[in-house]
């Protein structure tokens, strides 16, 4: 990866239910876009994201949830791009039970 392309979003998303593959769904997109970070559900019930990989790619990734199929299902959501890599190694779901 252009290192110069590489960007970290932090993504606030508020959903309408708890939809149990909403986090495998965002996975398998994080892995097609070739975006790495973690997605998890925090207590309030809002879903918290970080990725990490070109721009392009963050920007088809939030497209896909700001007008796909899963956009039914979000409320909002509140994408920044920060400077605080991490160097994730794959994209996964944590849990917080």
């Amino acid at each position: 990866m252009n290192e110069e392309n590489k960007k970290h979003a932090n993504l606030e998303i508020y959903v309408r239910k708890n939809d149990p593959y909403f986090h495998r769904t965002m996975k398998h997109k994080a892995n097609a876009y070739h975006l790495a970070g973690f997605v998890e559900t925090r207590t309030d019930g809002s879903i918290y994201v970080e990725l990490e990989g070109e721009e392009g790619n963050i920007e088809k990734f939030l497209k896909d949830y700001r007008e796909g199929d899963e956009s039914e299902t979000i409320i909002r959501l509140d994408a920044a791009y920060t400077h605080d890599f991490r160097d994730f190694d794959s994209f996964i779901i944590k849990d917080n039970s």
